[in-house]
Parts: C-alpha cells; structure tokens; sequence
C-alpha cells in the first residue's frame, strides 16, 4: 500500500495551504467588516469623509488648471 501512502501525504501541503488561505480570507473579512463598522458609527465619520472629500475636488481641479499643471 505505499501507494495510498503518497498520496496522504500529498494531500497534507494541499489541505495546509489551503487552510492558510482560509484564514487569510477570514482575517480580510473582520477587517472590512471592522472598518465598515467604524466608518458607518454614530459619529457620522462617514459624512465627513465623503462629503469633505468632495468638496475638496473642484478647489484642487481649478487651482492646477490656474497653475498649468493639470494631470494629462
């Protein structure tokens, strides 16, 4: 049976990579859902980043093309 013997210990690289993977994937997860959450809290931390943000744009837009380096 030396056969099957190769053959679990194949497998055992492919279910530990696989298994690293997973917690990877897991771990990326929490994170999103850590920042989702810390964004959309009462604080209104998401408000600001976006709305201020946008605001920002045109003043920027406008101040490079006065300059003459806007991006090409």
């Amino acid at each position: 049976m030396p056969l099957v013997a190769s053959r679990e210990r194949s497998a055992a690289p492919f279910l530990r990579a696989l298994a690293i993977e997973s917690l990877w994937a897991v771990a990326a997860v929490a994170l999103a859902l850590t920042v989702v959450t810390h964004l959309a809290g009462p604080a209104g931390r998401a408000e600001l980043m976006f709305l201020d943000g946008d605001s920002m744009i045109v003043p920027l837009f406008s101040h490079s093309i006065l300059e003459g380096t806007a991006e090409q």
